[in-house]
């Protein structure tokens, strides 16, 4: 039974990595301690466990008569908060709760004002029993808030005509000189709230690998509040940006994580999670495989010193009642980290 789920686990997330490559982003989350103990596993760790870390990166270009690119300085500054506060019981009781919270912003020679590139943040609760007998498998029940704390915005080096596409079917156009905002979203928008309840299967946990899986009812919440996200149809001038209409899923829901460590000083993670709803309340013509919510990330970190590290981050998304586009964020950067707790 344990090799079923093992193969079924590893294939479905390999699956869903190459249906994204073919088809076209992230800090490490707090993991709960082995729950089985074999040859070469570790021995559990029951009570409570806080995890809270804080990361700076920059990153700094300059240019000077470069053909093909605009004179000047080009920096990227972000900050990092990965928490988590995980509570394990002999019994065989888990509550594990985890926070992050990415935010960076980008500065080029073209425009005046640093620009928010990224405002990731995810805080998630989950309970989990391990089955006497059976610790690595058991029912789970999770909740997620996803969200953007401060708001969000186009802005850009030439004078620019936005296309306003309302749900309601109405249109507006907007016209802005260079260098002035649109906005687009407010503080703490779009709020998307996903419920879960399944399965789960802690197939292995070893240094060099661990696999971790969960299947099962998914329902996801989405609110724009009045938020926009850009849509631009390349055959018009006006750059296009849409509504984002409020909307209600309720499907099959697939998470699959795997991680480890090779030679103390390369770590590595990568992340699967998909959703297909059954029901929504969506007027969309969007129909079959095109409804499902893709969200994958791949992260590879290079240990420099206990307290700075070269990553490499991808995220991919694509969640159609948000943008029917894939969302894609790279990058590599030197990052410094505080454990705050450990």
């Amino acid at each position: 039974m344990r090799a079923a789920i093992l193969l079924a686990a590893i294939s479905t997330l390999l699956a869903a990595t190459w249906s994204t490559s073919a088809r076209a982003m992230t800090l490490p989350d707090y993991v709960p301690e082995v729950k089985s103990v074999a040859e070469g596993e570790e021995a559990p760790s029951y009570g409570w466990k806080p995890l809270l870390k804080a990361s700076a990166n920059v990153a700094f270009g300059h240019n000077s008569n470069v053909v093909g690119s605009a004179d000047g300085s080009t920096w990227t500054i972000g900050s990092l908060i990965n928490g988590g506060l995980g509570y394990l019981a002999e019994s065989g009781h888990e509550w594990a709760n985890t926070l992050s919270w990415q935010l960076a912003y980008n500065k080029t020679p073209l425009l005046e004002e640093f620009v928010k590139s990224l405002d990731n943040f995810e805080l998630t609760s989950s309970y989990l029993y391990h089955i006497p007998g059976i610790p690595w498998f058991g029912p789970f029940a999770s909740l997620m808030l996803k969200t953007s704390l401060f708001p969000g915005y186009d802005v850009r080096a030439a004078d620019t005509t936005y296309r306003r596409l309302y749900v309601s079917g109405q249109t507006e156009d907007v016209s802005l000189l260079a260098q002035e905002r649109l906005d687009l979203t407010d503080y703490f928008a779009p709020t998307q709230l996903r419920q879960s309840a399944g399965v789960f299967a802690d197939i292995f946990d070893r240094k060099l690998i661990k696999l971790q899986t969960r299947t099962g009812v998914g329902a996801w919440e989405i609110f724009g509040r009045d938020g926009f996200v850009l849509a631009d149809d390349g055959a018009t001038p006006e750059v296009e940006v849409k509504q984002i209409e409020d909307s209600v899923q309720l499907g099959w829901e697939l998470n699959a994580v795997a991680e480890g460590t090779w030679k103390e000083y390369v770590t590595y993670k990568l992340k699967a999670n998909l959703m297909y709803p059954f029901v929504h309340n969506t007027d969309t013509e969007l129909e079959g495989m095109d409804l499902m919510n893709i969200e994958t990330e791949l992260l590879v970190g290079f240990k420099l010193s206990e307290w700075a590290s070269l990553d490499y981050s991808l995220k991919l998304a694509k969640v159609p009642f948000v943008s029917e586009e894939w969302q894609i964020q790279n990058g590599l950067m030197l990052t410094l980290t505080a454990n705050i707790v450990e």
